[in-house]
């Protein structure tokens, strides 16, 4: 959205009927980030979850004037490099826009001033949050994950973040009804399909599978049978079917993985969407699923006092990390990050903050969690739609 002085605002948009989190993952060399909370102190240093700053020192905000701010991220300048990414977002509800006026990267700190204004387009204090990274040179990439409702006689882009049933240049696959009883998972544009079995493939797997663009019979598609495919725009991936396609004209209900790059280092070894209820746990070693609160949990969703939280079990620990509207996260990052095994504040992760944790599982694996939805199920009752990530090595426990 455009404020009225021309600036951009962030707008949080819930899609509560589809599940879906498409999302590349990028190296960075470095980050930091601090929620300004304090709009009228003339200087302090931000604490907790508040601030980040990857080299583990302070960050700083100084008030210059009404709505004029310098934020200092210690240790994250070039040192004689210019770059790195920054992006600002208005915090709390407020109704005044900020924006990046200018940065200093090269010299030892990450200098960035940050303006604010009011509706009316005059300086004006206000509670902000902005964030810095210095991507490293391009890494591996993770995969995504979504799920689509196809309609029968309908198309499928799977490189759209959102479903997208039109059927156009950029539709990867028409679901074809030749009658009630012959149905088609026809490729379109160019992308290339080919059955793989009922083990997951992998990106490697994919790569190598006779892919064409034979269309393939429905009635040849169970569920958890998995189809490798390149899409229209040369993207690699798999999919299968949530449930078995219903009779005509039932939609094809399909789950996909897709890599953005093909996987090298530390690749992704797998993403899921699961809803947890208040009360149950999760499990990032096996299922990336809800599980009993036993031995096989890595977190539980439960209120601490009165504030809902995410616990640690069994000796995982989690870091909160600052996102990007895309994360940029690495193993290493996570491996180096500040990990604990303390309750998280939902409210610190939930989807309109742009966090995410870091965390390392009970085994010892490193991955991450988003939250994409809390969901209300009821007067005192919640759900909470989690983006579980794990990577494909381990790294030996400090």
């Amino acid at each position: 959205m455009v404020t009225p002085t021309g600036t951009l605002r962030w707008v949080a948009v819930i899609i509560v009927s589809i599940p879906l989190s498409i999302t590349p993952v990028l190296a960075v060399d470095r980050a930091a980030y601090v929620l300004a909370d304090k709009p009228t102190v003339s200087s302090y240093a931000p604490s907790g979850d508040h601030s980040y700053n990857s080299l583990g020192l302070l960050n700083l905000v100084t008030r210059r004037g009404t709505g004029d701010y310098l934020v200092i991220f210690r240790g994250m300048g070039g040192q004689g490099s210019v770059g790195g990414l920054v992006q600002v977002s208005p915090y709390g509800g407020s109704t005044e826009a900020c924006r990046v006026a200018s940065t200093e990267s090269s010299k030892l700190d990450y200098e960035v001033v940050v303006k604010c204004f009011n509706v009316a387009g005059n300086p004006a204090d206000a509670t902000y949050m902005v964030s810095m990274t210095w991507p490293k040179s391009p890494g591996p990439q993770s995969r995504a994950v979504g799920q689509f409702d196809v309609p029968q006689t309908f198309c499928a882009n799977l490189d759209s973040v959102y479903p997208s049933y039109a059927c156009d240049a950029q539709s990867d696959f028409f679901y074809q009804a030749v009658s009630p009883t012959e149905r088609y998972l026809s490729p379109r544009n160019g992308a290339v399909f080919a059955q793989f079995g009922s083990t997951p493939p992998t990106a490697q797997n994919c790569a190598g599978a006779p892919l064409t663009n034979s269309r393939i019979s429905v009635a040849d598609l169970v569920p958890s049978w998995h189809v490798c495919f390149r899409t229209s725009s040369g993207s690699l991936g798999s999919l299968w079917l949530r449930e078995a396609v219903g009779p005509s004209p039932s939609a094809m209900r399909i789950h996909f993985d897709l890599w953005y790059e093909y996987p090298s280092g530390w690749p992704i070894d797998r993403s899921r969407i699961c809803h947890v209820p208040l009360g149950a746990c999760a499990d990032m070693d096996g299922t990336l699923d809800q599980v009993a609160c036993g031995v096989e949990a890595d977190l539980r969703f439960q209120t601490v006092g009165s504030v809902l939280s995410l616990v640690p079990e069994n000796g995982a620990t989690f870091a909160r990390a600052f996102m990007q509207p895309e994360p940029q996260i690495a193993v290493e990052d996570c491996a180096h990050a500040a990990l604990s095994s303390s309750a998280i504040d939902i409210t610190m992760v939930s989807p309109t903050n742009q966090t995410f944790l870091c965390a390392r599982t009970s085994l010892g694996r490193y991955g991450y969690v988003r939250v994409i939805e809390i969901e209300e199920v009821g007067p005192r009752s919640k759900t909470l739609a989690l983006n579980i990530v794990r990577y494909s090595q381990e790294l030996p426990l400090p």
